[in-house]
């Protein structure tokens, strides 16, 4: 089975190039324009993602105001949350701190290479072999 991966970005030509880059890498991926969206999608979802992929700056509800609604559900708060933000690298841990975030990738120094390994450390070994 797939493991899915929840990315949320409000950059829609943003979102379909990680998409197409997770999916040729195995993965079924849910994309959502915004923390409300991405909300939505959690209340509905009869299973949660394994990982959740997310922006910091978005309208409607942001990243970290994303963040805090995940922890306010004891099962939602379990789902691994990788962050990537145009913010400087200290400014997104800043941001984020006191969250269980897993990991931060700034969109100033981003490629899809630097994506793939850092969503692959941190999702389960079969996803591994299947994306080189």
């Amino acid at each position: 089975m797939k493991q899915t991966i929840l990315f949320i970005d409000d950059d829609l030509n943003f979102r379909e190039l990680v998409a197409g880059e997770l999916e040729r890498c195995g993965f079924n991926v849910i994309s959502a324009q915004d923390g409300t969206e991405a909300l939505r999608h959690l209340d509905h979802a009869s299973t949660y993602p394994d990982l959740i992929v997310l922006d910091l700056r978005m309208p409607n509800v942001a990243g970290t105001d994303f963040l805090a609604a995940l922890n306010h559900n004891a099962e939602r708060a379990k789902i691994p949350v990788l962050v990537m933000s145009a913010l400087m690298p200290e400014e997104i841990r800043k941001r984020t701190s006191g969250f269980p975030v897993r990991g931060y990738l700034s969109k100033s120094y981003f490629s899809l290479n630097d994506l793939r390994e850092t969503i692959l450390s941190h999702i389960d070994r079969p996803a591994r072999r299947r994306c080189a």
